[in-house]
């Protein structure tokens, strides 16, 4: 798994300003996708739902986020780049 892949199609959602995508491990699958975004406003409750089904449309069933959750700042490098730890 590609984590840009995955960031690049949750930052198309509209409000989505954001996001860090990792893989964790999982003693099942070996490994699932895992995403936090920041979102402009606020977010609606249903946000995680709707980005799922977002990305659902436009990715690989393996490569849709088992987790997405919604921040209020994340942590970036002095480039302006999202840290992934």
């Amino acid at each position: 798994m590609h984590p840009e892949e995955v960031e690049i199609v949750l930052l198309e959602y509209p409000g989505v300003e954001m996001c860090r995508v990792v893989g964790k491990k999982n003693p099942f699958s070996g490994q699932v996708v895992v995403a936090e975004v920041l979102y402009s406003g606020d977010p609606p409750p249903t946000l995680s739902q709707e980005l799922t089904r977002f990305c659902r449309e436009k990715l690989a069933a393996f490569k849709v986020p088992a987790m997405i959750k919604v921040v209020d700042s994340m942590n970036t490098m002095s480039t302006g780049k999202v840290t992934r730890r």
